[in-house]
């Protein structure tokens, strides 16, 4: 059985998170409506964090109830 490493999720987590921040910059919540291509890149880019988040294992999950 190979052993899981978390910090690839994790280090995906957190390249998907800063990249939706800066694709965020300047926009404001209408964007949503009015821009679709940027509100379907925002809405894949939450769901690549969801996806990672699911991939960590409990331990590492329990080490970090912090985050949601």
């Amino acid at each position: 059985m190979t052993q899981h490493d978390d910090r690839i999720p994790l280090r995906q987590i957190l390249d998907f998170a800063v990249e939706a921040v800066e694709l965020a910059e300047g926009h404001k919540l209408d964007d949503f409506e009015e821009d679709r291509m940027w509100c379907l890149a925002m809405e894949r880019l939450v769901l690549n964090v969801g996806e990672a988040a699911r991939r960590l294992t409990h331990a590492t999950t329990d080490q970090l109830p912090q985050i949601p």
